[in-house]
Protein backbone atom coordinates (compact mmCIF):
# COMPACT_ATOMS: atom_id res chain seq x y z
CA UNK A 1 0.00 0.00 0.00
CA UNK A 2 1.07 3.21 -0.08
CA UNK A 3 4.43 5.28 1.77
CA UNK A 4 2.71 7.18 4.34
CA UNK A 5 3.24 10.85 5.23
CA UNK A 6 6.90 12.42 3.89
CA UNK A 7 7.64 14.82 1.01
CA UNK A 8 10.78 13.91 -1.08
CA UNK A 9 13.37 15.33 -3.51
CA UNK A 10 15.31 14.12 -6.20
CA UNK A 11 18.59 12.24 -4.97
CA UNK A 12 21.48 9.96 -6.71
CA UNK A 13 21.76 6.50 -5.41
CA UNK A 14 25.15 4.44 -5.19
CA UNK A 15 25.20 0.96 -4.46
CA UNK A 16 28.41 -0.17 -2.15
CA UNK A 17 27.49 -3.09 -1.27
CA UNK A 18 24.32 -5.73 -1.94
CA UNK A 19 20.95 -6.14 -0.56
CA UNK A 20 19.56 -9.59 0.42
CA UNK A 21 21.53 -12.04 1.55
CA UNK A 22 23.44 -15.00 -0.25
CA UNK A 23 20.47 -16.75 -1.62
CA UNK A 24 19.05 -15.88 -4.69
CA UNK A 25 16.04 -16.95 -5.73
CA UNK A 26 16.67 -20.17 -7.20
CA UNK A 27 19.36 -18.49 -10.03
CA UNK A 28 23.21 -18.22 -9.79
CA UNK A 29 24.65 -15.04 -9.81
CA UNK A 30 25.72 -14.63 -13.36
CA UNK A 31 21.97 -15.83 -14.40
CA UNK A 32 21.14 -12.87 -11.99
CA UNK A 33 23.16 -10.14 -13.39
CA UNK A 34 22.24 -10.89 -16.96
CA UNK A 35 18.90 -10.98 -16.02
CA UNK A 36 18.90 -7.58 -14.15
CA UNK A 37 20.24 -5.64 -17.59
CA UNK A 38 23.87 -4.78 -15.86
CA UNK A 39 22.37 -4.14 -12.30
CA UNK A 40 24.88 -6.11 -10.22
CA UNK A 41 24.47 -9.53 -8.57
CA UNK A 42 23.35 -9.36 -5.00
CA UNK A 43 25.79 -11.22 -2.54
CA UNK A 44 26.14 -8.73 0.39
CA UNK A 45 23.88 -8.11 3.27
CA UNK A 46 23.09 -4.05 2.69
CA UNK A 47 23.33 -1.04 0.69
CA UNK A 48 24.64 2.10 1.50
CA UNK A 49 23.11 5.53 -0.74
CA UNK A 50 24.06 8.87 -0.73
CA UNK A 51 21.55 11.81 -1.18
CA UNK A 52 23.69 15.10 -2.42
CA UNK A 53 21.55 17.27 -2.47
CA UNK A 54 21.93 20.97 -2.24
CA UNK A 55 20.40 20.31 1.48
CA UNK A 56 23.56 18.18 2.72
CA UNK A 57 24.49 14.32 2.01
CA UNK A 58 22.34 11.21 2.89
CA UNK A 59 23.73 8.26 3.89
CA UNK A 60 20.67 5.32 3.92
CA UNK A 61 21.58 1.74 5.03
CA UNK A 62 18.67 -1.04 4.65
CA UNK A 63 18.91 -4.12 6.16
CA UNK A 64 16.29 -7.29 5.95
CA UNK A 65 13.56 -6.49 8.44
CA UNK A 66 14.05 -8.19 12.18
CA UNK A 67 11.25 -9.33 14.46
CA UNK A 68 12.69 -7.24 17.17
CA UNK A 69 12.26 -3.61 15.60
CA UNK A 70 8.30 -4.43 15.04
CA UNK A 71 7.62 -2.13 17.98
CA UNK A 72 9.30 0.57 16.60
CA UNK A 73 7.65 0.05 13.18
CA UNK A 74 4.23 0.36 15.19
CA UNK A 75 5.13 3.77 16.45
CA UNK A 76 5.60 5.27 13.51
CA UNK A 77 1.52 5.29 12.77
CA UNK A 78 0.31 8.34 14.26
CA UNK A 79 -3.45 8.03 13.99
CA UNK A 80 -6.06 6.01 12.70
CA UNK A 81 -6.07 7.82 9.30
CA UNK A 82 -2.84 7.36 8.83
CA UNK A 83 -3.04 3.85 9.36
CA UNK A 84 -6.13 4.08 6.72
CA UNK A 85 -3.65 5.55 4.39
CA UNK A 86 -1.02 2.80 4.55
CA UNK A 87 -2.89 -0.36 5.02
CA UNK A 88 -6.89 -0.08 4.92
CA UNK A 89 -6.89 -4.23 5.83
CA UNK A 90 -5.52 -3.54 9.10
CA UNK A 91 -7.63 -2.21 12.01
CA UNK A 92 -6.32 0.01 14.60
CA UNK A 93 -4.65 0.30 16.51
CA UNK A 94 -1.40 -1.17 14.67
CA UNK A 95 0.26 -3.12 17.03
CA UNK A 96 3.79 -5.49 16.55
CA UNK A 97 2.22 -8.66 16.41
CA UNK A 98 -0.26 -6.71 13.08
CA UNK A 99 3.50 -5.33 11.63
CA UNK A 100 4.59 -9.44 12.18
CA UNK A 101 1.34 -10.13 10.56
CA UNK A 102 2.54 -8.20 7.12
CA UNK A 103 5.94 -10.27 6.61
CA UNK A 104 5.01 -13.18 4.01
CA UNK A 105 6.88 -16.62 3.61
CA UNK A 106 7.49 -15.97 0.09
CA UNK A 107 8.32 -12.04 0.27
CA UNK A 108 10.73 -10.42 1.99
CA UNK A 109 10.65 -7.21 4.33
CA UNK A 110 13.34 -4.07 4.50
CA UNK A 111 14.61 -1.80 6.85
CA UNK A 112 16.16 1.21 6.43
CA UNK A 113 18.51 2.71 8.93
CA UNK A 114 19.36 6.57 8.21
CA UNK A 115 23.44 7.73 8.60
CA UNK A 116 24.81 6.07 11.52
CA UNK A 117 21.25 5.27 13.47
CA UNK A 118 21.16 1.71 15.24
CA UNK A 119 17.51 2.42 15.41
CA UNK A 120 15.73 2.23 11.81
CA UNK A 121 12.98 5.11 10.41
CA UNK A 122 11.64 3.41 7.22
CA UNK A 123 9.90 0.04 6.40
CA UNK A 124 8.98 -1.71 3.44
CA UNK A 125 8.48 -4.90 1.54
CA UNK A 126 8.85 -6.89 -1.64
CA UNK A 127 6.16 -9.69 -2.24
CA UNK A 128 5.57 -11.63 -5.54
CA UNK A 129 2.45 -11.47 -6.95
CA UNK A 130 0.38 -14.99 -6.64
CA UNK A 131 0.45 -16.03 -10.31
CA UNK A 132 3.94 -14.28 -11.44
CA UNK A 133 7.27 -14.45 -9.22
CA UNK A 134 8.95 -12.28 -11.89
CA UNK A 135 6.00 -9.45 -11.06
CA UNK A 136 6.29 -7.94 -7.35
CA UNK A 137 4.51 -5.36 -5.45
CA UNK A 138 5.95 -3.25 -3.14
CA UNK A 139 3.77 -2.69 0.20
CA UNK A 140 3.65 -1.36 4.38
CA UNK A 141 6.49 1.46 2.85
CA UNK A 142 6.14 3.54 6.09
CA UNK A 143 8.51 6.11 7.80
CA UNK A 144 9.33 7.54 11.56
CA UNK A 145 7.77 10.88 11.42
CA UNK A 146 11.20 11.96 12.62
CA UNK A 147 13.07 11.03 9.62
CA UNK A 148 10.33 12.19 6.93
CA UNK A 149 10.71 15.29 4.81
CA UNK A 150 14.65 14.55 3.89
CA UNK A 151 14.37 12.70 0.62
CA UNK A 152 14.80 9.39 2.60
CA UNK A 153 11.83 7.86 1.07
CA UNK A 154 13.19 8.44 -2.31
CA UNK A 155 16.63 6.35 -1.55
CA UNK A 156 14.48 3.47 0.18
CA UNK A 157 12.01 3.02 -2.26
CA UNK A 158 15.18 3.20 -4.73
CA UNK A 159 16.82 0.35 -2.70
CA UNK A 160 13.83 -1.96 -3.10
CA UNK A 161 13.43 -1.44 -6.38
CA UNK A 162 17.23 -1.88 -6.83
CA UNK A 163 16.68 -5.48 -4.74
CA UNK A 164 13.63 -6.60 -6.72
CA UNK A 165 15.29 -5.99 -10.14
CA UNK A 166 18.72 -6.81 -9.53
CA UNK A 167 18.53 -10.13 -7.08
CA UNK A 168 14.81 -11.55 -7.76
CA UNK A 169 15.13 -10.66 -11.49
CA UNK A 170 11.51 -8.83 -11.40
CA UNK A 171 10.31 -8.32 -15.22
CA UNK A 172 7.78 -5.48 -13.30
CA UNK A 173 7.47 -3.61 -9.94
CA UNK A 174 3.67 -2.58 -8.75
CA UNK A 175 2.13 -0.75 -5.81
CA UNK A 176 -1.72 0.93 -4.91
CA UNK A 177 -1.69 3.99 -3.05
CA UNK A 178 -4.46 6.68 -2.45
CA UNK A 179 -5.21 9.76 -4.82
CA UNK A 180 -5.35 11.73 -2.13
CA UNK A 181 -1.83 10.54 -0.19
CA UNK A 182 -0.15 12.86 -2.50
CA UNK A 183 3.91 13.01 -0.94
CA UNK A 184 3.42 9.42 -1.80
CA UNK A 185 2.39 9.92 -5.10
CA UNK A 186 5.00 12.36 -5.74
CA UNK A 187 7.72 10.07 -4.39
CA UNK A 188 6.62 7.17 -6.34
CA UNK A 189 6.83 8.92 -9.41
CA UNK A 190 9.69 10.83 -8.50
CA UNK A 191 12.08 7.05 -8.40
CA UNK A 192 10.37 6.31 -11.75
CA UNK A 193 6.77 4.37 -11.32
CA UNK A 194 3.98 4.92 -13.93
CA UNK A 195 0.35 5.49 -13.49
CA UNK A 196 -1.35 2.68 -15.22
CA UNK A 197 -4.79 2.86 -14.42
CA UNK A 198 -7.07 2.56 -10.88
CA UNK A 199 -8.54 0.10 -9.13
CA UNK A 200 -11.55 0.03 -6.68
CA UNK A 201 -11.40 -1.93 -3.60
CA UNK A 202 -14.47 -1.97 -0.67
CA UNK A 203 -12.93 -1.82 2.87
CA UNK A 204 -13.54 -1.07 6.59
CA UNK A 205 -17.24 -2.23 8.41
CA UNK A 206 -18.72 -0.51 5.98
CA UNK A 207 -16.76 -1.99 2.81
CA UNK A 208 -17.14 1.68 0.67
CA UNK A 209 -15.57 1.45 -2.10
CA UNK A 210 -12.17 3.15 -2.42
CA UNK A 211 -10.45 4.51 -5.81
CA UNK A 212 -6.80 3.59 -5.69
CA UNK A 213 -3.68 4.07 -8.37
CA UNK A 214 -1.64 1.36 -9.87
CA UNK A 215 1.54 2.29 -10.19
CA UNK A 216 4.05 0.44 -12.28
CA UNK A 217 7.70 0.33 -13.09
CA UNK A 218 9.34 -2.46 -15.78
CA UNK A 219 13.05 -3.90 -15.31
CA UNK A 220 15.08 -1.57 -17.22
CA UNK A 221 16.96 -2.56 -20.17
CA UNK A 222 20.33 -2.37 -21.33
CA UNK A 223 21.26 0.32 -23.85
CA UNK A 224 22.61 -0.64 -27.50
CA UNK A 225 25.66 0.88 -26.48
CA UNK A 226 25.79 -0.58 -23.09
CA UNK A 227 28.62 -2.80 -22.55
CA UNK A 228 28.02 -6.69 -21.93
CA UNK A 229 27.98 -7.29 -18.36
CA UNK A 230 31.16 -9.48 -17.07
CA UNK A 231 31.70 -12.54 -17.40
CA UNK A 232 32.51 -15.05 -14.40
Amino acid sequence: MGLAGWTSRGCNTQVADALGDSGHHGRDAAERYDCAGGIRPYRGSLVRRNDNSAEGTHKLVIRRFQARFAPVVASWVRDDTELFQLTPTTPPPLTPEKVLAWVRPNGRAYLGFAGSRDVPCLYGELNPMRTNDEHLWIGHVLADPQCRGRGLGQLFVRGLLESGFGEFCAERISLIVFPDNIPAVRCYERVGFTLRGDEHHRFGPQERSHRMLRYEIDRPRPSASAPPPPEG
